[in-house]
């Protein structure tokens, strides 16, 4: 895992809205912490749209994403609610 010292400001406070660390580096993801955050259905996702959304997995790694509305849809019709 990454040392806190090596991410930028903002993605240290996005660990930390998540979760606390414990001991070992570890975070505490009992639900007090993880209960309000969303999570993929990949059942309501068709083979086509299960692809695309590799791709654009592989697009935000590379940095080459370019429509990061595309990838907003795609995942809002796969979270469960």
């Amino acid at each position: 895992m990454t040392d806190d010292k090596d991410l930028s400001a903002d993605d240290r406070g996005y660990r930390r809205s998540i979760s606390v660390q414990v001991s070992g580096g570890q975070f505490d993801l009992s639900n007090k912490y993880v209960k309000d955050l969303p999570i993929l259905n990949f059942a309501k996702l068709d083979v086509d749209s299960l692809n695309q959304l590799v791709r654009f997995g592989r697009a935000i790694a590379d940095g080459t994403i370019e429509r990061w509305r595309d990838v907003d849809d795609l995942v809002l019709s796969a979270l469960e609610v």
